[in-house]
């Protein structure tokens, strides 16, 4: 008889058992399921306007003649979101101009990023690789988070030495979800330089892209002025040119002076025509 009922506890038990596992087992499914829809859920709602700028830091610039440069791509990363992103930026690749990230980063920052430089040993024709390990920091991995908004750029081509401080070119108007952003990168093709005295150099573009760590609004419905300035910056004694953004340069109309050089060259033609125009007038008028 006690056999009897010890068994009968003993099947209890285990029915007891499964039935707890069962549940605990239901319950991270449904957690799993809430996780992968948080994470693709995006309701932002509505989209704004971003009119994209590049300009130059007044620093060696005066070295060249022209400075040439071919962006190809712009790339905006959304505040807090992370993920998997734009397959083409794996670890490592984004850690080349992300050292305005640093906390130190003001007007000053590029005295600091030339001593870090000329302390790698450049002399022996491996400074892009020491520029490439200091500019990274902590920034590995970052490119390959989520949120990204990319736009492709009819290889639109800025020559530096024309937007020098306040003067920025517009690359072109990017249509954005309403949020706030907090990185941006430019995806260069080609940089051609020329010095003051003809010669030519070359211009070293770790990656082929400049990574900003900025944050920026945009508002539904709004539009927004954003400049992206870029500036060479020489590479230690080498007589070799990098270029780096800089942060304290960079940002929307509310926070620097944005001096659209084209729309200020399309006015000065329009009145030379106007000028010229009336210089014919006159003419025919005395004839």
């Amino acid at each position: 008889m006690n056999g009897r009922i010890l068994q009968l506890l003993l099947v209890a038990a285990l029915v007891a058992i499964a039935g707890c596992t069962g549940g605990m087992g239901g319950d991270l499914t449904n957690d799993t399921t809430t996780d992968d829809s948080s994470t693709t859920d995006s309701s932002d709602g509505g989209a704004g306007t971003a009119a994209f700028y590049v300009s130059d830091e007044p620093n060696v610039i005066d070295d060249f003649e022209h400075l040439n440069v071919t962006i190809t791509k712009v790339g905006f990363k959304k505040a807090g979101e992370g993920g998997d992103g734009d397959s083409e930026e794996t670890d490592g690749e984004d850690t080349t101009e992300s050292d305005d990230e640093s906390p130190n980063e003001t007007d000053g920052e590029t005295d600091t990023n030339e001593t870090d430089e000329e302390a790698s040993g450049e002399m022996d024709g491996n400074e892009s690789e020491a520029e490439d390990e200091e500019a990274g920091g902590n920034d590995d991995g970052d490119a390959s988070d989520g949120g990204w908004v990319e736009h492709d750029v009819d290889s639109r081509t800025v020559d530096l030495t024309e937007l020098k401080g306040a003067n920025a070119s517009v690359i072109d108007e990017f249509e954005l979800p309403a949020g706030d952003y907090e990185k941006v990168f430019i995806y260069v093709s080609d940089t051609e330089g020329i010095l003051a005295d003809g010669s030519t150099t070359r211009v070293k573009l770790p990656s082929n892209k400049l990574h900003l760590n900025t944050g920026f609004t945009v508002g539904n419905g709004e539009r927004v002025d954003f400049v992206y300035d870029i500036a060479p910056h020489k590479a230690g004694k080498s007589g070799k040119y990098i270029l780096k953004p800089v942060i304290s340069q960079s940002g929307t109309g509310d926070d620097v002076e944005i001096r659209d050089v084209d729309e200020t060259n399309s006015d000065e033609k329009d009145e030379k025509q106007r000028g010229n125009g009336n210089a014919g007038e006159k003419r025919a008028e005395a004839s």
